[in-house]
């Protein structure tokens, strides 16, 4: 039974998070856009990096949720903080290495990166899963444990690389972030102490959250580069990236 958990964990976690590729990059490639915005094969290379990284951290995950249906909260802690800290270091690395260098189509090479992540992290879910009784509400609990992991590994990695002012508020925006994925994790974890219902719902409020902070901080991160030289009215500019329009931004506009 275990090797069709991992079967069956490694397609859904390659449709997943091959799928989020495929289609939220897709969207900035040509033909959708005039000129792609990142190179495709650094794009693949770093998908098949977060596959490898995720290998280990899928261990991880699986003797989190163990900690958390036992109630070793301290074990469940260090887990977490481990699941979570390793995610950033992988991200950071990747993108300071001079093969992906940290330029403007790095968070495209993170987005993959966390996704192929997220992939490997599926595996545990499915695998321990069908490693027990399985129920219909369990394999609903299952899928939707999955979608939550990919969703929180890619906010997590394009949250990370919002254009901050200066360096206190980088340490703010790590913390910051770092809780969040806590808490996330946390809520996608609940089935396992509280029962599927209540793991379902965690789950289904994980991806709810996940999904809220990524659409917050996309078009921050993934806008085109600002032009280089002064920004309008001859202020600098502090980020890499331009900010897209809001909507209170056309009303000021068009009063």
């Amino acid at each position: 039974m275990l090797a069709v958990g991992l079967e069956v964990g490694s397609i859904l976690g390659v449709i997943l998070s091959a799928g989020f590729v495929y289609v939220e990059l897709g969207r900035f490639a040509t033909p959708q856009v005039p000129k792609t915005r990142f190179d495709e094969s650094k794009a693949i290379v770093a998908y098949i990096v977060g596959l490898f990284v995720g290998i280990p951290l899928a261990l991880v995950w699986i003797f989190f949720e163990v900690a958390v249906a036992s109630g070793g909260w301290v074990s469940a802690i260090l887990d977490v903080v481990l699941l979570v800290a390793a995610g950033e270091i992988a991200q950071t690395v990747m993108l300071r290495s001079h093969y992906f260098g940290f330029t403007a189509a790095g968070p495209f090479y993170a987005l993959a990166l966390r996704a192929g992540i997220g992939g490997l992290l599926t595996i545990g879910t499915v695998a321990q899963y069908l490693g027990g009784r399985t129920t219909a509400l369990g394999s609903v609990l299952a899928v939707v444990q999955s979608l939550a992991l990919v969703a929180i590994q890619v906010t997590a990695g394009l949250r990370g690389l919002l254009p901050v002012p200066t360096a206190s508020s980088v340490i703010r925006q790590r913390v910051a972030g770092f809780f969040l994925q806590v808490v996330l994790y946390g809520l996608t974890a609940l089935g396992g102490f509280y029962g599927t219902t209540y793991g379902v719902a965690g789950a289904v409020l994980a991806i709810l959250g996940a999904a809220y902070l990524y659409w917050d901080a996309r078009p921050t991160v993934l806008a085109p580069p600002r032009p280089k030289g002064p920004a309008p009215g001859g202020a600098p500019s502090s980020s890499r990236y331009e900010r897209l329009p809001s909507s209170s931004d056309k009303r000021k506009r068009s009063d």
